[in-house]
């Protein structure tokens, strides 16, 4: 699991690659082409839909993420204790329908007034992927092996603490926890699915996904959330 403070400092017992991102002419990881193949990987895996779980302060809910290209359509049941809700769109516009409640407009207001998130909503479709946002600063970047455990870009902290190897044996993030002024969340990534073809639109209540805590997640030079 990565230590988000060792982001800039390291922890203690535990050797990792050079912290710092290629981006900024710094040395990047152990293995550059290792990670350069990582990156063709999971910059390829898209379209996908995702299946899983997502964690907050406010609880958690089950979660099934579609993404191609651009559009999302991320589907949440068993909300926080409630029904089942959908949000759908791009970076410049979202719908969100919940029961009778029904919204359509700017992606960042709705998040954060829906789900608790103001976070950068481009960047999301990345972040999963365990890659870097491009055309975002970034402040900070760690390795583990050929594949990013880390970094800090636009505001938030993003560890990827696990992956998954695929039917295709490659890897693809398992577990991501993403700590930010605009809030914080885990997402358990259980069933990837890789291809232009999904499934017909059925209910996914049936995937049994695990719960999700909320971990304490420390950030350079902040305090752990209480």
């Amino acid at each position: 699991m990565l230590c988000l403070a060792g982001l800039l400092g390291g922890c203690a017992g535990t050797p990792r690659a050079p912290a710092v991102p290629p981006v900024a002419g710094l040395p990047g990881p152990a293995d550059p082409e290792a990670w350069q193949a990582q990156q063709a990987y999971a910059g390829a895996a898209i379209p996908f839909e995702v299946l899983g779980k997502v964690g907050m302060p406010r609880g958690s809910a089950n979660l099934r993420w579609r993404q191609q290209g651009e559009r999302f359509d991320l589907r949440f049941w068993g909300p926080f204790g409630a029904g089942t809700a959908t949000i759908e769109g791009d970076p410049a516009w979202v719908r969100f329908v919940r029961e009778d409640l029904r919204r359509e407009g700017d992606p960042v207001a709705i998040l954060r007034d829906e789900l608790g998130w103001r976070v950068p909503v481009a960047a999301l479709a990345w972040w999963v992927r365990g890659l870097p946002a491009p055309g975002a600063p970034t402040d900070a970047i760690g390795f583990e092996g050929s594949r990013l455990a880390g970094l800090r870009q636009s505001g938030w902290t993003i560890a990827v603490e696990r992956y998954g190897q695929q039917a295709d044996g490659g890897w693809l993030p398992a577990r991501v926890t993403a700590l930010g002024d605009g809030g914080r969340f885990t997402l358990v990534l259980q069933a990837w699915r890789v291809g232009p073809d999904f499934p017909a639109d059925a209910d996914p209540a049936g995937v049994a996904v695990p719960e999700v805590p909320v971990p304490e997640v420390a950030v350079p030079g902040e305090a752990a959330a209480p």
